[in-house]
């Protein structure tokens, strides 16, 4: 069996997959460098379809990557799933220090704010454990995401886009046409 550690660009995913893997004695199979391989990236954007076909999981392993609810299928035994969040606001940071694009820094804020990929590995995988990673030290979110994957703990309460509402930031992480 295996498990996936997905989460907005940014919310440690590597990291902590690295650290597990060593911990578990799991191989990695990272989503990014298998569609980098396997030339799947057009004009910064990945064919999903395509690399989901390719994806083959022959054995347990800590399966990472932000992609993973759209190229990982039912037909793989997915034992949990983990999805980092980490506050918009560390993000912007991070996004900036990558020296990402504005829109491709609105685009990830967005999916942050809106939960696109916990809602999406909630349809894809079922239930799944939400860690909000802000603040914490790498060695407390290895901890915590170690619990997740051997107990069943509580996920988190991250509601990204009522604290923006109430911070009155929403013109700040959406533009929105006049």
């Amino acid at each position: 069996m295996s498990y996936v550690i997905t989460g907005s660009p940014g919310t440690g995913k590597h990291t902590i997959a690295d650290a597990i893997s060593r911990i578990l004695n799991l191989d990695i199979i990272d989503i990014n460098i298998i569609a980098r391989e396997s030339n799947l990236i057009f004009d910064g954007e990945v064919d999903t379809d395509r690399l989901a076909d390719i994806i083959n999981i022959q054995k347990s392993s800590i399966i990472v990557g932000h992609l993973a609810p759209y190229v990982i299928s039912k037909k793989h035994i997915i034992k949990k799933t983990v999805v980092l969040r980490r506050s918009p606001y560390e993000l912007y940071n991070i996004y900036k220090d990558r020296k990402y694009s504005h829109q491709k820094i609105l685009d990830n804020l967005g999916a942050e704010i809106l939960d696109i990929v916990y809602s999406d590995a909630r349809n894809t995988f079922g239930v799944v454990t939400q860690i909000d990673t802000t603040n914490n030290t790498i060695q407390d979110n290895i901890q915590r995401v170690l619990q997740a994957i051997k107990y069943n703990i509580k996920s988190d309460d991250v509601q990204w886009l009522h604290q923006i509402s109430e911070n009155k930031d929403m013109q700040r992480f959406f533009e929105f046409n006049k």
